[in-house]
């Protein structure tokens, strides 16, 4: 899998991470990652009370950055983490001179590099659906539910099947408290082909169950 992205970043990173439009070049794709910010991260920290100021997020897939310079701007400091690293290489290469990002390899199937409680926020945006297994993409997020703080919030957004163009599906979003009720309820165990879904909650949340992980 690694070397795979690692080819990709070197033929068209843009075109690999979102293939929904034609890009004219890196201000249209990076502009792309703001309002991707304004429109699927910003109303669900509302909802769940997260003043993004001072916190540290952990970035799941961050393949060059698009997203990455978006959370620089309002979060404290932001680890960004991807399995290629060239992809990596070059989200360093644009966002070269923002101070508060850290960029970070692993393996595609942890977040060993990292300690429990030690994030703020953890974040993944249409990523999950290239993990090989359901089994890997579950551990995945037990994972990101490992290195929150208590209080900590997860936003998750994932296609559930054939490929669409970002912005559609429906957002599940839940409190930041041990157990909090969702927003707008729960995605099913098995979402409706071809919907792009944000779930999100509270570090509390067990992942033991697929109706868990998806809330």
């Amino acid at each position: 899998m690694q070397r795979d992205w690692d080819e990709r970043a070197r033929k068209d990173p843009f075109f690999y991470i979102d293939s929904a439009r034609a890009w004219s070049g890196a201000e249209e794709f990076f502009e792309a990652g703001e309002q991707g910010y304004r429109r699927l991260v910003e109303p669900e920290l509302r909802a769940l009370g997260v003043d993004p100021c001072g916190k540290r997020l952990l970035e799941l897939g961050c393949g060059v950055g698009r997203m990455t310079r978006a959370f620089a701007q309002r979060f404290g400091r932001v680890v960004a983490v991807d399995i290629s690293g060239e992809m990596l290489r070059l989200g360093r290469s644009y966002l070269a001179g923002v101070a508060n990002v850290d960029w970070a390899q692993v393996s595609g199937v942890d977040l060993a590099p990292f300690q429990d409680g030690s994030f703020d926020v953890a974040f993944t945006h249409l990523v999950l659906q290239h993990v090989p297994d359901e089994e890997t993409a579950l551990d995945l997020v037990r994972e990101m539910l490992r290195v929150l703080r208590p209080g900590g919030v997860f936003l998750i957004e994932f296609n559930s099947g054939p490929h669409q163009a970002d912005g559609g599906g429906r957002t599940a979003a839940g409190s930041a408290r041990r157990g909090g009720a969702t927003r707008g309820g729960p995605p099913p165990d098995r979402p409706p082909a071809g919907v792009s879904h944000m779930a999100g909650g509270g570090a509390g949340r067990s992942p033991g169950s697929r109706g868990d992980v998806g809330a």
